[in-house]
């Protein structure tokens, strides 16, 4: 599975999961920093300056391990291809 595959299916699995728990707001920001990485990664000279920003792996380990804990590895994951993002590795 590649990086947009991964960050994908993060982002299908937050949707699933706000219909169930419309306004908890660590989902909302989830989806949104999802969206940030998503078009950062796919978009050629999309902007990057706000990966710093990403907290991703620290809302998985507040909000969704005890929830889902799949979904928080994803976010793990996530976090560790923003890492390489940041190091122009991709």
């Amino acid at each position: 599975m590649n990086e947009t595959d991964v960050i994908f299916r993060a982002k299908r699995r937050c949707v699933e999961m706000m219909a169930t728990h419309p306004g908890f707001i660590p989902l909302q920001e989830a989806l949104e920093q999802l969206s940030y990485i998503e078009a950062a990664l796919m978009e050629d000279g999309a902007d990057r300056s706000r990966l710093k920003d990403i907290t991703l792996g620290l809302l998985a380990a507040r909000e969704f391990e005890v929830r889902d804990f799949e979904f928080a590895e994803s976010l793990y994951l996530i976090e560790e291809i923003v890492d390489r993002m940041k190091k122009g590795e991709l």
